[in-house]
């Protein structure tokens, strides 16, 4: 996921938020979580909550498919606005990527 989001945040800079490229690369990680992730995050999420013997587990469970879910969330929402977009909107991003980072946190 990383390495899409930070795709994505580079073609927005250079080709602008409205291309045919953007809306691609935020159906490409739709998929991915839709098809991949979503599958079997769930599942694992309350099985490590229901077996886990620690707190430690049941939160980072619990916070994995929170951030899942929400990022999901944020790419249908993308896919929805995101023609509507321009480059000057590139702000509203809840994250900075700088180049050269494998993660979209910095």
């Amino acid at each position: 996921m990383s390495v899409l989001g930070c795709n994505f945040i580079e073609m927005a800079r250079r080709e602008g938020m409205g291309s045919a490229q953007c809306h691609k690369q935020l159906e490409l990680q739709l998929h991915f979580l839709t098809e991949h992730l979503m599958k079997w995050i769930p599942d694992w999420a309350n099985q490590v909550r229901d077996f886990s013997e620690t707190d430690f587990y049941r939160a980072l469970a619990g916070l994995t498919q929170t951030w899942i879910e929400a990022d999901q969330r944020l790419l249908i929402n993308s896919l929805h606005t995101h023609q509507n977009s321009s480059e000057d909107n590139l702000h509203r991003f809840p994250f900075r990527y700088k180049s050269g980072y494998s993660a979209p946190f910095s």
